[in-house]
């Protein structure tokens, strides 16, 4: 009997030291797989996150942008008060997907011939930060034997094709495409630019759905010489600004009725861009372009005299910061405006809210921010002078497109 026991405790041990053994064995089997997947895309080791920011930023955009960033970078919650939220379905612009590596943007952003990879990014990232960038360039990672792109450009929302330019000689975007997300709660627009190929398959007017190709990166433009090496997509998330009449009649009146305007309402000039990953980030985790807009920090206020009621305020009207009142008499426009210059709240202004009246088609600025007087006359939008705030040439420019 002694004996038996004495068996069936060694088989037990035996039996022990034998799973242990194979679920050693398996788990290295495993690490061993995923370290070749992650080795085959990149064999350094993972950066640390870094920020799009730039310096000239920090000093005055931290403190206010942190609730911004906690709140839009928190993964979204399933369960709200015992009911499902939605996840929202959002595409990355190319099929190289960093939707979870957006803090890392070293790993995706496409530097100039400076070899930063901020010079890829949104905002004063150029030339020592003295050059505005309007959207984000995202770097090619599949190439032919040729050394050509072949990565596939992708539509980050369900939308319809608003805008196709099909001709490089035509625009520095080169071959570009525009899609709008009228199932948003504000109707943003992606633009996808420097493109080698359009799909054929993608018509103006039709609906296009998340993830479907719209065609390939590459290197046009009409203006700048792109590299093959430095081959990109180039990424906005834009407002249109006026409508057709409107934005063509400053058109006219600043380049001259000889010079052709080939892309109509579409024209990049008259959109404006907001920073794309905030928004990326955004309608990742579920949450609204509107909470975007709102959260970010005015620059200065602008009143403009007019009773018209903007194409743009119509067209976004969450960005009304109350409804129009029918039975006043509309005299004016308070304006809040972000440091980029767009214009991020409308807030209507009727004879009782207003003592002292200017003559209309007039704009003042009633408030700003000291700490953005730099930024603001980088980008032209307001200069100080003789103590006094005045707006620049590009919120002129922008109220003229704007129609008030």
């Amino acid at each position: 009997m002694n004996t038996i026991l004495k068996i069936f405790k060694s088989s037990q041990v035996l039996f022990i030291l034998v799973g242990i053994l194979a679920t050693s064995c398996g788990t290295a089997i495993n690490n061993s797989l995923h370290s070749t997947e992650v080795s085959s895309q990149n064999t350094a080791p993972l950066p640390k996150p870094r920020s799009l920011v730039t310096e000239l930023d920090q000093g005055i955009f931290a403190t206010e942008m942190a609730d911004v960033t906690t709140k839009i970078s928190a993964p979204p919650s399933r369960q709200t008060n015992g009911t499902a939220k939605p996840i929202a379905v959002l595409s990355w612009p190319t099929d190289s997907c960093f939707l979870r590596d957006m803090d890392f943007p070293e790993k995706y952003l496409q530097p100039t011939e400076s070899g930063r990879f901020e010079s890829g990014g949104f905002g004063f990232v150029r030339e020592n930060n003295t050059k505005y960038h309007e959207g984000i360039d995202i770097r090619s990672f599949k190439r032919d034997l040729a050394n050509n792109p072949i990565d596939n450009v992708l539509c980050i929302k369900d939308g319809v094709v608003a805008y196709i330019n099909n001709q490089t000689s035509n625009s520095s975007y080169g071959k570009y495409v525009i899609v709008e997300h009228s199932c948003l709660d504000i109707k943003i627009c992606s633009l996808y630019a420097h493109l080698s190929k359009i799909q054929d398959n993608i018509k103006q007017g039709s609906p296009i759905k998340c993830g479907q190709s719209i065609g390939t990166i590459g290197t046009t433009s009409n203006v700048f010489k792109i590299d093959k090496n430095l081959a990109h997509l180039h990424f906005e998330i834009d407002l249109q600004l006026g409508n057709r009449d409107s934005f063509q009649n400053w058109y006219d009146k600043t380049y001259g009725p000889d010079d052709k305007n080939f892309h109509g309402e579409w024209n990049g000039l008259n959109l404006i861009g907001t920073d794309p990953i905030p928004m990326l980030r955004a309608l990742n985790n579920g949450n609204s372009i509107a909470s975007v807009l709102e959260k970010e920090p005015t620059a200065f206020v602008t009143r403009t005299f007019s009773d018209k009621i903007p194409y743009f305020v119509e067209k976004y009207n969450k960005l009304l910061d109350k409804k129009l009142d029918p039975t006043n008499s509309l005299i004016a426009w308070d304006i809040e405006w972000t440091w980029y210059g767009l214009p991020k709240k409308f807030t209507p202004k009727y004879s009782q809210d207003i003592k002292k009246k200017i003559k209309a088609g007039e704009t003042i600025i009633i408030e700003y921010r000291k700490s953005t007087k730099d930024l603001a006359e980088k980008r032209d939008l307001f200069s100080i002078r003789n103590w006094q705030p005045v707006i620049g040439n590009r919120i002129k420019d922008t109220l003229e497109k704007l129609g008030l």
